[in-house]
């Protein structure tokens, strides 16, 4: 049995949101979902090589809106396909709303 994500108790803002932050929580994330054999490199697609379906990137979003206390702009999905352009999205977004 692993253990608990350690975001996914947090709500609400976090404290110095950073870049790396946004990847511990997104490499978590995807642990817990089972993808736990893939090495989650940043420079992932999340389609593509992870295998994320639409409906469970999504919820991934869902997740770090929740956690960053963000708004992330589905517009901006189109220039979101590794874990490294969602993260930095994600810092900039709660960068801009800190």
């Amino acid at each position: 049995m692993c253990a608990a994500p350690v975001f996914a108790q947090v709500r609400g803002r976090l404290s110095g949101v950073t870049y790396v932050r946004c990847v511990v929580f997104i490499r978590e994330h995807l642990a817990g979902r089972g993808t736990a054999e893939v090495p989650l490199d940043e420079d992932l697609d999340l389609v593509e090589e992870i295998g994320l379906a639409s409906v469970e990137v999504m919820e991934l979003i869902e997740e770090l809106e929740d956690a960053f206390d963000i708004a992330f702009p589905l517009n901006d999905l189109a220039d979101v396909r590794t874990i490294a352009d969602l993260a930095g999205r994600v810092h900039q977004l709660a960068e801009s709303t800190g």
